[in-house]
């Protein structure tokens, strides 16, 4: 396997992006059911947020 594809692989970016694709789905079931309102809102600021933060922490441990 390339070096590429282990760091890729041991830095936790598919847990990211796993994490990311749950966020989405999540809010589209909760706007599906209860439109967007505030509490929605919040529930998408908030994930994105902290997926950011979780992102940026990978992006570090990438590129070091």
């Amino acid at each position: 396997m390339s070096l590429w594809i282990q760091r890729f692989v041991s830095s936790g970016v598919a847990v990211w992006l796993a994490l990311l694709v749950i966020l989405v789905f999540a809010v589209l079931i909760l706007v599906a059911i209860m439109g967007m309102n505030t509490p929605v809102l919040i529930i998408t600021v908030v994930g994105a947020l902290l997926l950011g933060f979780f992102g940026l922490f990978l992006l570090r441990k990438l590129f070091g």
